[in-house]
């Protein structure tokens, strides 16, 4: 029986208990916020909280109801993971130990979960009525803040899990083109290459003199292992490349709800702060550094895929300069004509295969988004101060 290299019944177990929790806790929470009045003058706060409830609940949601419609991508992936590995080992002499990665992956959930503790609070001291302590056991904590959170937040290390080991196949895979460059010592001199050039395209075909002495053909039965090893690399970094597509299929919705809601919380708490400074928003005080907080989260979070998808993506880009290198260096192989082929058809397979890291095709995960995303978030923010302030002319909301 195949032993996958992520657990996938552990997270559909998990899957299972949120989704149970979601229909009875979460309206039960729901039940208990309606019971207590809001106090707040500010019709814009008010309304604002009960959105980030559904708004959160409708993340967790998504988030279950993704991951079971993607599970049997998700079991490709761990298949094709599997296979990669299994290629990797017969090259740079590497084993894999499932076995360790399977308690690293335990101790790392249950960090998960420690991470959702706080979170949870900080959300929930927020969303909660001013008259109302906060209740670590209240069903306000459990079902609409940790559950939901809990399930993000999974899901979230989820994709910086496969990122991150796909990264690491890509850099496996740089490092062997960088020492094969450098240890291999062509037995033959350079020949000379007549390069034919097509008509309409960019590729050069060399061509090479057909004579066979017997000093060329012991020298192309000696370097034709670096061949093989070239023509493998090129698989397996067809492989990894397909991983990326798989994990940016299964997590494109999660990428793009999880930013879009960020970017919405992120406006409007700082609009929460521009009427607490105004007098218009009345707290206490210590609510402030939860303000604070959740943006700063919210921040984070955008920051952490952004990076993630970045590094993955320059990885991919390494890979381009160190063919180049060897490119230049190939002609001196006795079996030029084959060798540089093979190079040839590697760079067009990077070329093609280049990767745009974006959220379902919506916008692209790269260090952009982050400034798109505040000075997107201030120009609405001034738009909804200047709404405010032009039609409530003593600055509040009529109170009920």
């Amino acid at each position: 029986m195949k032993q996958w290299p992520v657990g996938i019944s552990t997270e559909g177990n998990i899957y299972s208990l949120h989704f149970f929790q979601f229909p009875v806790g979460f309206f039960s929470g729901v039940y208990q916020l309606q019971s207590a009045d809001y106090k707040r003058g500010d019709g814009i706060s008010r309304l604002t909280g009960w959105a980030q409830v559904y708004t959160l609940f409708t993340l967790g949601l998504v988030a279950w109801i993704t991951s079971w419609t993607h599970m049997e991508e998700q079991c490709r992936l761990c298949a094709l993971i599997m296979k990669i590995d299994q290629r990797l080992r017969d090259i740079v002499e590497i084993d894999f130990d499932y076995k360790t990665l399977r308690k690293q992956l335990i101790w790392q959930l249950g960090l998960e979960l420690l991470i959702a503790f706080p979170l949870s609070m900080v959300n929930c001291i927020i969303i909660q009525p001013d008259e109302k302590s906060f209740m670590p056991m209240s069903t306000c904590f459990w079902f609409i803040c940790f559950a939901p959170i809990s399930l993000l937040i999974f899901k979230q290390f989820q994709f910086c899990h496969l990122m991150r080991l796909l990264k690491t196949k890509f850099e496996l895979i740089n490092n062997k083109l960088c020492k094969f460059n450098r240890d291999t010592h062509f037995a033959c001199g350079r020949r000379r290459i007549m390069t034919v050039r097509k008509m309409n395209s960019v590729s050069e075909v060399p061509l090479t003199a057909t004579i066979a002495t017997s000093a060329a053909v012991e020298a192309e039965l000696t370097e034709e292992p670096n061949v093989d090893i070239l023509q493998k690399l090129l698989t397996i970094y067809s492989n990894v490349s397909d991983g990326v597509d798989l994990v940016l299929s299964i997590f494109g919705c999660h990428l793009l709800c999880l930013t879009a809601v960020s970017f919405g919380v992120i406006t409007v708490q700082s609009y929460n702060l521009f009427s607490l400074v105004s007098h218009t928003l009345k707290i206490h005080v210590y609510e402030i550094v939860f303000i604070v907080a959740w943006i700063l989260v919210q921040i984070m979070a955008i920051a952490v895929n952004v990076f993630i998808c970045s590094r993955t993506s320059r990885a991919m880009e390494n890979t381009v300069s160190v063919l180049h290198k060897m490119r230049v260096s190939s002609n001196e192989a006795s079996n030029a004509s084959l060798f540089y082929q093979i190079l040839q058809i590697f760079s067009m397979e990077v070329m093609q295969r280049k990767r745009n890291f974006n959220a379902a095709g919506f916008f692209d995960m790269d260090y952009k988004l982050i400034t798109s995303i505040l000075a997107s978030a201030t120009t609405y923010l001034v738009i909804i101060i200047q709404f405010h302030l032009t039609n409530i002319p003593d600055c509040h909301f009529p109170k009920e």
